[in-house]
């Protein structure tokens, strides 16, 4: 298995992030707990501490995978060819804002990184 499915088939499906106080079944990660470890992954065992766990198949992991592989090309498809991928209006100028790059009109992050050189420049 690929890392990337590895991971996506080690995290509980309900997972939202630790900064949300609950998970998508309504739990709070502070109630189940147990020191550092998260609850929400699967430890060496391959078994949660959380009774609601739920984890992707591996199916449901390479479906992630690919939907992510997709949604990643139509990103930068999008930017190679000047559309914010955000709002889908034509990006008439960059912005370099400390280390973020922005789309003008619209002000979206494009991403992190430098300001393309304008060719010829």
């Amino acid at each position: 298995m690929r890392p990337l499915e590895d991971e996506i088939q080690n995290t509980c499906t309900h997972f939202t992030g630790l900064l949300d106080p609950h998970c998508r079944a309504g739990i709070r990660y502070q109630d189940v707990r147990v020191g550092e470890r998260v609850p929400c992954l699967r430890d060496e065992a391959g078994t949660s501490v959380c009774a609601a766990a739920r984890f992707p198949t591996r199916e449901e992991a390479a479906d992630r995978v690919a939907h992510l592989r997709q949604a990643t090309e139509d990103f930068v498809r999008k930017l190679d060819a000047g559309i914010c991928p955000t709002c889908e209006g034509a990006i008439a100028e960059y912005q370099q804002v400390g280390r973020a790059v922005y789309g003008l009109p619209c002000w979206h992050r494009l991403y992190v990184g430098r300001v393309p050189r304008k060719k010829g420049a």
